[in-house]
Parts: C-alpha cells; structure tokens; sequence
C-alpha cells in the first residue's frame, strides 16, 4: 500500500469512530488540541460496534453495557445503581446507554446495576441485572514525595542489582544460560530484554567494571539467541524462538513446535540496539532477516497469526496477532535507518490495526505463557498502551491520532491501573480460593503494593512491567500534548516500583508487586521496570 492510500484508509477508519482529522507523513500545520482527559470511552452501541466490556472486571470512567429490551415492550428505560445501601436510580435514553449521567453520583465500591424498562401501561420489565465494580480514579491516589533524582537512583540500583544475580553473572562465567533460571524458556522475551536491559546499563553507569560486565552480559544473551532462529530456507528463516528446552521448564508452558508472531519483533528490537552501541553488522542483518519473512508471511488483511507452526509456517487456530511491536520494529528500521524495504509492510500492518481492535477494542492479551481466549474474555492493557506510546512520540502533530492515543490510554486505566487500596479490586478473589496469586492479608485486602497496573483479565494482579507500560504512555502523552494531568500519573506509579524494591531489599524491582512473591521475578521485567525509572523523561 503507497502512502497516500494508507493515510486514506486511516482517514476513512478514524472518521467512523468519531476523529475528524488524520495525518501520517509531513504534518506540520496541525496541532493537537489542548483539552483536559476524556472521560468517556467509546462502548458498543447495538448494529454499530460491539460492547468490548463483557467480562470487564470494574470501571474507573463510566460504562455502557450491552442490555437490551427483547421484547421491544417498553418505551422508557432506567437504571439503579446500588453500592451497599444507597440506591440511585436515573432514566436513560436507550437501555445501552452510557452512565455518564449518574456516574459521578454512584460511591465507589461493589456496584449493582438494574436495568429495567416500562410500557405505556406502566407494567415494569427486568431487562438485566450486572455485578461490577467502580474503582476510585487518579484523584485518590497517594501524593507522590520522591524527587526525580531518587528515582533515577532507584532504576539505577534496580539495573545494577539484575547484573550481579548468579543467572546473570552465568552469561559471563561460565557463560551461557544458567541451568537452574527456568524462564530462560522463553528466550525472545528473557534474552532479548536482559539484553537491552544490559546494554542500557552500561551506557549509563558511573563504575568503568560495571559498565563493562553489562555491555558483556548484552552481547552474550543477545548472542546466544541468534543460536535460536529458525534455519535459512525455513518458512519462517531469521525467527527467534518463542520457546527453549534446554532449561527444566518448571511450571511454565513451552511449545517447541510454534513461534507466537510478535516476539522476533522484540528480538530484533534487542538487535537493533546492540548494532547502534557496536557497529557490528551481525546484529542489523539479524533485524533485517526478521523482518523480511515479517514481508514475506503477512497476510493479506496486514496482520500475521498470532500461532504459526515452525515446521510448515502455517497458522495454529484461527487467533491474529495484534502487531503493534511489529509496526514499531518496522517503523524503527525507516525512521532510523532509511530502509525503505519494509513500509509498505509496516503500512499495511498499521491499516490492519486501524480496522480492527481500534474499531472493536478487542485488545486481547498475547502472552507465550497464556493460551489464547474468546474473543474479550482477556483483556489487556499492554498494545493499546504500546500503541498510545507509539502515536504520541511519533504522530503529536495529528489532531486525530492524538485523540485516538488519549482513548487508548485512557482504556488501559479504566480497566487495569490501580490507584489506592480503597479500590474494592483488592477485597476481590480472581483466583481460586488458597493459590499463591491472591495474595490475601488477614484484613481480607491484598499484599499489593499500588498505584500499580495488574496485567491482563485472566492474571488481574499488579505486575511491574505492566506498571512501566502505562508509564511510558503517561509520559509520552506529558510530552506530547503538556498536560500536567499525565505526567502526575506517572510520576503516581513509581512510588509502587519504588516502595515494591524497598520493602524487598535486594534492589531488584520484583515482577509481582507484592510483598509475599509468588514466584521468581522474570528478568524482562526486573529490567524493563528499573530502565523506565532512569530513563522516563517526564518524572
């Protein structure tokens, strides 16, 4: 697709959803408009769009659900809204209609809605009854207290206490993976973000051995992966592997036989950065080997299978990949580097995200140790954030997509950013009563240390490089549009990083932001969220 025809259909896209303007390429006269955040999300509207919040676990921003009167009886509509004792009731226009109108008045907690209508003859009929919750917004969270010099120290202690564990140190002797780290099993993921994290490490440390070991531990993760591509002549040639067996797997899924679509993207990201620090050539074939079968294998409508099966190259299921590190990987490879091999590729991909989960909102979560769901069943806030990120860095000038990131981000709160311990999210079980993961305390709250973000749906539980996503967003929102709105946001959430290390005292900044750790910390994580407290330029 030329890029004329790909802002076109960006164009025809926005415009259905409600942005009156768009542009991708040479924009200098638009600025983004200066306005406070929405608050209000797009939900479904009956032969429109579909309701994306059907197995939404609360709100911060009101909702619309996906109620409606079947046998077309009544001709007026209300809602009750009941939080422990207190009811509000309030007409509304259509059954489906936003809460908008009462949202502000309902208490935050464990929320009750009724929804009924009545005929002309007065005869009230139950159209639905939907158990939620309503969660207190940004305005309750703690006020922040660290300066931004303490938590560069924080992110910098974080990176430094990563090279010195015993699986890190591995790399350099003996060398290679360390046996006993069971998530080497995912080596795009694990080796791909030590690498960076690493190489990160070295660029910004004060102690000359320090630097050194990182730089060192960087390019012998990011070496050994490139023993983990798929072989030249293969369908999916130059492919970093989502899974490895050469490490007891413990309890994590691995599945030899498949590729999940986006993680050579992340990989190649890794490359890229090692090619910028060493001028090795290696490492800028390798992302350009990825991103040639990315060319190669997309599909028509511009995505890829989100399962492909190494052997034949063919899909496994029917799941797409959302493909928001391939367009910023192929992005990258343009902007930085000229390569002009791959834009049409990137365009396609990005129009494919355009008409779909912008329209549908069905940001599913694409994790390699989560099966795939139905469709809305899980939910997760990592691309739309990504994207939000990606948009605001790169497209500040476009009034539309400006507006389409605030939504974005705007979402990834609404559904997983926690402020404040009064949230009734921590008096909810979502797992399975006596499992490691609720992390209940004896008051019947959770052990979380917040503001956090939790994950996805199906893992509702604060993660640290989740709460680094939405955190980045935040602060390229800051620099994009000024508003001071986001960048207090994020400069909320690195308190829970920050108190989450201190309380642990080994530095690292663990994965589950918790004080009793269900598990070991996953390195992508220790990393990814120690590097966004050195290098977020907004806090």
């Amino acid at each position: 697709m030329d890029q004329r025809r790909f802002a076109a259909a960006i164009v025809v896209v926005l415009s259905s959803v409600g942005y009156s303007s768009v542009c991708l390429v040479g924009c200098t006269d638009l600025q983004p408009e200066s306005s406070q955040l929405p608050v209000t999300l797009r939900h479904g509207e009956p032969g429109v769009r579909p309701f994306w919040n059907v197995h939404a676990k609360r709100f911060i921003y009101p909702p619309a659900f996906d109620v409606a009167d079947s046998s077309g009886a009544a001709t007026r509509y209300f809602v009750s809204a009941r939080v422990d004792e207190k009811v509000i009731r309030t007409e509304l226009p259509t059954p489906w209609s936003s809460l908008a109108p009462i949202w502000d008045q309902i208490p935050n907690g464990f929320l009750t809605l009724d929804f009924s209508g009545t005929t002309p003859a007065g005869e009230t009929l139950h159209l639905s009854t939907v158990e939620t919750i309503k969660s207190p917004g940004f305005d309750a969270a703690p006020k922040v207290t660290a300066d931004r010099q303490a938590m560069r120290d924080a992110g910098m202690l974080g990176l430094e206490a990563v090279l010195q564990l015993p699986k890190v140190q591995h790399w350099l002797e003996p060398g290679g993976p360390d046996p006993d780290y069971p998530l080497w099993v995912h080596p795009s993921k694990l080796m791909g973000f030590l690498s960076q994290g690493m190489l990160f490490l070295s660029q910004h440390a004060d102690d000359v051995e320090v630097a050194d070991q990182a730089r060192r531990v960087a390019i012998a993760a990011a070496a050994f992966l490139l023993t983990l591509r798929e072989p030249e002549g293969s369908p999916l040639q130059g492919w970093t592997h989502s899974y490895w067996d050469g490490v007891d797997r413990g309890e994590h899924p691995i599945y030899m036989d498949q590729i999940m679509a986006q993680y050579p993207a992340e990989a190649a990201l890794a490359f890229l950065d090692l090619y910028d620090a060493t001028d090795d050539a290696q490492w800028l074939d390798a992302a350009v080997a990825i991103a040639d079968t990315y060319r190669r294998t997309q599909r028509e409508d511009g995505t890829w299978p989100l399962l492909i099966r190494r052997a034949t190259g063919e899909p496994i299921g029917n799941k797409l990949m959302i493909p928001g590190s391939v367009i910023i990987f192929l992005d990258r490879l343009h902007r930085q580097y000229a390569i002009e091999t791959f834009v049409e590729t990137h365009d396609a991909a990005f129009a494919w995200l355009m008409t779909n989960p912008v329209e549908t909102f069905a940001w599913e979560a694409q994790f390699e140790d989560t099966r795939p769901r139905a469709v809305y069943r899980n939910l997760a806030h990592l691309e739309p954030a990504f994207i939000a990120r990606h948009l605001f860095q790169h497209y500040a000038d476009d009034q539309a997509l400006v507006m389409l990131a605030r939504e974005l981000l705007l979402f990834a709160e609404d559904q997983f950013v926690i402020w404040t311990h009064d949230d009734a999210v921590t008096r909810t079980e979502f797992f399975r009563p006596g499992m490691k993961w609720n992390g209940t305390t004896p008051d019947g709250g959770k052990d979380w240390f917040l503001p956090a973000t939790l994950e996805q749906y199906a893992f509702y539980t604060p993660i640290g490089r989740s709460t680094a996503n939405v955190l980045n967003a935040y602060c390229a929102a800051y620099d994009a549009t000024g508003e001071d709105e986001y960048r207090q946001r994020a400069r909320a959430l690195t308190s829970g990083l920050m108190d989450a290390q201190a309380f642990h005292g080994t530095g690292e900044i663990p994965t589950h932001m918790r004080r009793t750790l269900p598990e070991e910390s996953w390195l992508n994580n220790s990393v990814e969220t120690a590097r966004t407290l050195v290098e977020a330029t907004c806090l």
